[in-house]
């Protein structure tokens, strides 16, 4: 039996490794995108593993997802997909930040739709939340490992700390952080992060008109609502938290 879980989980690990190796060798920018979350999911696994005593374990709680917490979900999506327009707008009418990575693409298609959508979420998911995420709340204090995981999935999305991406990112970031901690679920970040890039989809290069003063003071206001309903939202999934993961 040890010996099924040990192929299990090498086959677990190094199959989606394989995938990204060949897939980011392709001339296609969609499919090498697509291969470098695989890299990342391979890594992700890699991580919970050593963490976990040997032993692949991913949260996944299904008992205890709701319609009420799945509307949640939806509504801080929805909220942080607000936040990051806000950040853009302010950030371009102050004139601060490097604004070359910013903004929805002019290429999508139904390769980088699939992969924005459903892979990244679950890849990232499984590497920042359930491996990272997971493994330093079990060495630092809950707060300080939201906010270090969170400053590393905004980095490793635009490799660089000027870039006004790695402030919309990271509050991403830390939302999806609290929202795996409160509920202990891949499942719901997942989600979350999945309904947020449907979102960007949707409004692809959405931005407010920030010549005017007054967009910029409603942008400021915005942002702040956006805000506070986010945390709002994670104190009332909070109530639904049942495994303890430090």
């Amino acid at each position: 039996m040890k010996k099924f879980n040990a192929i299990i989980t090498v086959i677990s690990i190094f199959t989606p490794m394989l995938i990204g190796l060949i897939l980011m060798d392709s001339s296609n920018d969609d499919l090498a995108a697509i291969g470098a979350e695989f890299l990342l999911l391979s890594i992700g696994l890699i991580i919970i593993f050593i963490s976990n005593n040997k032993t692949i374990l991913i949260p996944t709680n299904l008992n205890k997802i709701n319609f009420k917490i799945i509307l949640y979900i939806f509504i801080i999506s929805s909220a942080n997909f607000i936040s990051t327009v806000c950040i853009v707008c302010i950030a371009r009418f102050i004139k601060i930040g490097d604004f070359s990575i910013v903004g929805g693409s002019d290429s999508l298609n139904i390769i980088s739709i699939i992969d924005t959508i459903i892979i990244a979420p679950i890849c990232e998911e499984l590497f920042f939340r359930a491996g990272i995420l997971s493994a330093l709340i079990k060495k630092t204090p809950v707060h300080i490992a939201i906010i270090i995981q969170g400053f590393i999935f905004a980095f490793l999305h635009c490799f660089s700390l000027t870039s006004v991406k790695f402030y919309e990112v990271i509050v991403g970031g830390i939302v999806l952080g609290y929202i795996f901690y409160c509920t202990k679920s891949i499942l719901t970040s997942i989600l979350c992060h999945g309904t947020y890039n449907f979102i960007t989809v949707l409004f692809n290069n959405f931005t407010f008109n920030t010549k005017s003063t007054s967009t910029f003071i409603g942008c400021i206001f915005l942002e702040i609502f956006a805000l506070a309903l986010i945390v709002y939202l994670i104190k009332k999934i909070n109530k639904f938290r049942i495994i303890n993961l430090e």
